[in-house]
């Protein structure tokens, strides 16, 4: 740990103890987090209402200790609705579609096979436009399913991998 890191955690304990809130320095917001606030101030433009969903654990203040997300590590980062549409956006940092996991991407899958707007994004930019193409799409379900990113060739092997595994009862 570094010397500045030390000194930054033990003035956030000392924080802490005096019942001070603790705000973190905006410009030092991690990729996902700056997707995140973009993103949100779109969708309220937009007239979306999401809310952010944190899957990680949180630092709780009162408990002075990680606790354990009560949601599923699939759930995506923001849930809510349009109207009477449902809605389910996964944030990825700016370029890194292809990091949607598979399990991010099955519970994707299933809202957009229930009709739900269930897309992954990198930006507000990317979302206006497949809320735009959404909009005017005909056969919505095969085109959210269409924009999902791509797999990458090891996820593609790796589910080849587990279904011949799974024919042997493995």
């Amino acid at each position: 740990m570094s010397v500045e890191k030390a000194m930054l955690n033990h003035h956030a304990k000392i924080a802490r103890k005096s019942g001070q809130k603790i705000t973190k320095d905006k410009s030092k917001l991690s990729p996902e987090k700056q997707v995140e606030r973009e993103v949100l101030s779109w969708s309220k433009d937009n007239d979306f209402d999401l809310t952010v969903i944190e899957s990680k654990a949180v630092y709780n203040v009162q408990a002075g200790r990680y606790m354990d997300s009560m949601t599923s590590e699939s759930m995506p980062d923001l849930c809510g609705n349009k109207g009477p549409l449902a809605c389910f956006i996964e944030l990825k940092a700016m370029g890194k579609l292809k990091t949607l996991k598979e399990h991010q991407r099955e519970f994707l899958v299933r809202k957009i096979k229930q009709g739900c707007f269930a897309v992954c994004v990198d930006g507000s930019d990317s979302l206006a436009r497949l809320w735009k193409s959404y909009s005017l799409s005909v056969d919505k379900i095969s085109f959210l399913l269409n924009s999902l990113p791509k797999r990458t060739p090891k996820q593609e092997s790796e589910i080849k991998r587990n279904e011949v595994l799974s024919l042997f009862g493995e």
